[in-house]
């Protein structure tokens, strides 16, 4: 699957909590209140995803991804994205390099149950020329 014509200005984060106990809590209320300042800034930018530092589809991922699927996150489906995106960068950085996976959500139901499958698609990143000269610095304080 490929999703043409996204492109993604502008993004923030939110605060994720996980407990001892490996419960998993988002701060909605930041959430919307970021939302809210976005959208006076550019009422017609919409959220079409979200993105997580990870190399991997975790539990904690599917959690905060399955907000995103509601209508409170702010979410609205459209044309060649019928679920969110979801980024993932891998905070490892493997081979020095600036790793981001997208994914979309494939519904699937086995007799009763609604089962989740991720299906990746294809992404390009495309910098201007100051956040190409700023993420070479980055990549070159790794090393």
């Amino acid at each position: 699957m490929c999703i043409r014509d996204r492109d993604i200005t502008e993004c923030y984060a939110v605060p994720i909590y996980v407990s001892e106990e490996g419960d998993i809590a988002m701060d909605k209320d930041f959430h919307k209140k970021m939302l809210e300042m976005s959208r006076q800034v550019n009422s017609k930018e919409t959220i079409i995803g979200c993105f997580v530092t990870s190399s991997e589809i975790t539990k904690e991922v599917e959690v905060i991804y399955h907000y995103f699927l509601s209508r409170e996150s702010g979410f609205q489906t459209q044309i060649n994205l019928p679920t969110p995106l979801l980024l993932m960068i891998d905070p490892q950085m493997p081979n020095n390099s600036f790793n981001l996976r997208g994914y979309v959500q494939q519904p699937i139901s086995v007799c009763k149950d609604q089962l989740t499958l991720f299906q990746e698609t294809k992404v390009d990143l495309l910098f201007g020329s100051e956040e190409t000269n700023e993420l070479n610095i980055v990549l070159n304080k790794v090393k």
